[in-house]
């Protein structure tokens, strides 16, 4: 119910948010307290600063939320050198990935974030022990009753 209840809470941020992206040609996506705004690369790096504070406002205004600025990255992905970097708040680039529900792209592939493969591969053994535990179980039981 909370997680409704959050999502309804959220559909005016999600209007503006959609109205600023599609102002600079770009697109906007959330799933629950994470979203991603991506814009054409035709936006100056300057202006990147007036769309993250625009953000911020919103996020204020609308649903009385406050972005983690240590959560909150400008990337830049460039298709001919197939490559991600970071935009730092000093407007230097540095190597990056693009990381997002559980999977990271560096600029040329798309793979599942290495502590989700780690989660499913963990979670995946535990249920096989499960079954196996069970079924050894129950033959355990018949053998006693023949």
């Amino acid at each position: 119910m909370s997680a409704v209840l959050a999502n309804v809470y959220m559909i005016p941020f999600d209007h503006a948010m959609k109205t600023l992206a599609q102002s600079y040609g770009g697109i906007y996506r959330r799933y629950s307290d994470d979203f991603v705004l991506l814009i054409p690369k035709a936006v100056s790096r300057s202006s990147i600063r007036t769309v993250i504070r625009d953000i911020n406002v919103m996020a204020q205004r609308l649903s009385r939320l406050q972005l983690e600025k240590k959560k909150t990255k400008v990337l830049l992905y460039t298709k001919a050198k197939e490559s991600v970097v970071k935009l730092s708040e000093e407007l230097e680039l540095s190597p990056s990935v693009f990381d997002y529900l559980g999977f990271v792209f560096d600029g040329r592939c798309v793979t599942i974030r290495a502590k989700g493969l780690f989660k499913f591969s963990h979670k995946s053994r535990h249920s096989v022990r499960q079954v196996a535990f069970g079924q050894n179980q129950l033959i355990s039981g018949c053998l006693k009753i023949l």
